[in-house]
C-alpha cells in the first residue's frame, strides 16, 4: 500500500468513488464529507479528482458566505423588529389623536360648564352680536387692498 492509502485508513480507490457517488446524491453524512474533502484536497496531482474537488470548494465557498449571511440577516431582523416598534407607536398615537372626539362644544356662563351644542351655538351669537356692526364687507377690504397697485400701472 502506498502512503496515500496509509494516510486515509488503507481505502482504496474504489471506496473514494463510491463516496463520491454517494455525495452526489446526497447519501453521505457529514463526517463523510468532510473525510472526503481531506483526501480530495491531498491529491492536489491526481486529474481524476478535479471535478469533485471544484465541486466541494464551491461548497465550502458557499457555507462560509452563508454563515457571513445570517448574521447579516439577525442584524437586518433586528433593524426591522426596531422600525416595526417605531410604525406600532406611531400608529397608537394617530389613532388616539384622529380617532379622539374634538367637536365638543364647550361654554361656560357664570363658571357653569355647558356642553349641548344649541346651548354654545347660542351663546356664540350673542356674544358676537354685541359687537358693533360695521359696513366693511370682504370685497371692500379686498378692493382697499389691491388699490395701490392698480395706481402703479
Amino acid at each position: 500500500m502506498t502512503d496515500k492509502n496509509i494516510k486515509h485508513g488503507k481505502r482504496n480507490s474504489d471506496y473514494w468513488d463510491r463516496l463520491i457517488e454517494r455525495y452526489y446524491s446526497g447519501n453521505t453524512t457529514i463526517d463523510e464529507e468532510k473525510e472526503l474533502s481531506r483526501f480530495v484536497f491531498s491529491e492536489s496531482q491526481n486529474k481524476r479528482y478535479d471535478e469533485i474537488r471544484a465541486v466541494l470548494s464551491y461548497s465550502l465557498i458557499g457555507n462560509s458566505i452563508k454563515g457571513k449571511i445570517r448574521s447579516r440577516q439577525r442584524v437586518s431582523l433586528k433593524t426591522l423588529a426596531r422600525i416595526a416598534a417605531c410604525i406600532a407607536i406611531i400608529l397608537s398615537i394617530n389613532i388616539l389623536y384622529f380617532h379622539s372626539p374634538r367637536d365638543i362644544c364647550v361654554t361656560y356662563i357664570y363658571g357653569k360648564k355647558y356642553t349641548d351644542t344649541e346651548t354654545v351655538i347660542e351663546q356664540m351669537k350673542h356674544t358676537v352680536s354685541q359687537f358693533d356692526p360695521t359696513d366693511i364687507t370682504v370685497e371692500k377690504e379686498l378692493s382697499s387692498i389691491f388699490r395701490p397697485l392698480e395706481n402703479l400701472q
